[in-house]
């Protein structure tokens, strides 16, 4: 008994059905890295204003 190549079709749904994976894979990394960013980003904003409030304390107690 011989084996039979598979089908254009299995063939086609097989590569349609990875890269659909490595779309997902890409997608949640993409995610993960806006994540970041704006996890930094609000950290880097509350940073920002308590040190421009600590300023603005010590100028109102010079006056």
């Amino acid at each position: 008994m011989t084996t039979r190549p598979p089908s254009n079709t299995s063939l086609i749904l097989k590569i349609v059905s990875d890269i659909e994976k490595k779309l997902d894979d890409f997608e949640q990394r993409i995610r993960s890295l806006e994540k970041a960013h704006w996890s930094g980003a609000l950290v880097q904003s509350v940073m920002t204003s308590v040190i421009t409030a600590g300023i603005i304390a010590i100028v109102l107690r010079m006056l």
